[in-house]
């Protein structure tokens, strides 16, 4: 998904951010590079 708004009364995109599932955890990258 891109962040970009759908619909009112969003008006601007959100970051959004590759996410990956290792057992129980949540791995956010948060590098631009990725």
């Amino acid at each position: 998904r891109t962040g970009k708004p759908s619909g009112l009364p969003a008006t601007r995109p959100v970051p959004v951010y590759p996410v990956k599932i290792e057992g129980d955890d949540v791995l956010v990258s948060l590098n631009q590079e990725s």
